[in-house]
């Protein structure tokens, strides 16, 4: 959130951990699903309201690379009006790629299926494939009485390019959003 996190946001985002090792299983209707050597993320949304308009998406399938992209555009409500606003990370082979409303990034399109984002002399393109999203209960005005739908396994194309040199141009199978 940056600058924004001191500010009484209707909306509040955290990112605990972008990519962490998993060892452990749980079982689901009698069945063990291990976890381990597989790469965890943990974010965090608090706040009375969530975005009227927005898109989120987070994988850590990246075809064999190191690293994750977490990212969001939304439509931000603050003190009775609204902006766009955007807030990602690409971790990429060591290295962390902020792109921030508050750093000057540029939405240049934002669709529920693609993104086009610009910030000094890097682009981000992301094109996300249909897939089936289930039902999850938001927040209105402290109630949680507005249904959004997410996707745990949509796949996506991403290319990030800087210079105009593309330093990541992967599909991953397993993003979230």
């Amino acid at each position: 959130m940056g600058p924004f996190s001191p500010l009484p946001m209707e909306c509040n985002h955290a990112i605990h951990s972008l990519m962490h090792s998993l060892q452990g299983a749980i079982v689901v209707r009698g069945r063990t699903v291990d976890f381990s050597g597989g790469t965890g993320y943990v974010e965090q949304d608090f706040g009375k309201s969530f975005p009227l308009e927005y898109l989120w998406m987070q994988t850590n399938d990246l075809q064999g690379r190191e690293g994750c992209l977490f990212l969001s555009v939304a439509k931000i409500p603050f003190l009775g009006k609204s902006f766009d606003g955007c807030i990602g990370v690409l971790y990429l082979d060591g290295r962390e790629y902020r792109l921030a409303t508050y750093l000057g990034v540029r939405i240049l399109s934002a669709t529920e299926r693609s993104v086009r984002l610009k910030q000094g002399k890097t682009l981000l393109e992301i094109k996300i494939e249909k897939s089936e999203a289930y039902p999850l209960l938001a927040p209105v005005a402290g109630e949680m009485s507005r249904t959004i739908r997410e996707s745990s396994n949509a796949p996506a194309r991403i290319r990030f390019l800087k210079k105009g040199a593309p330093l990541l141009d992967a599909q991953s199978n397993t993003a979230s959003f």
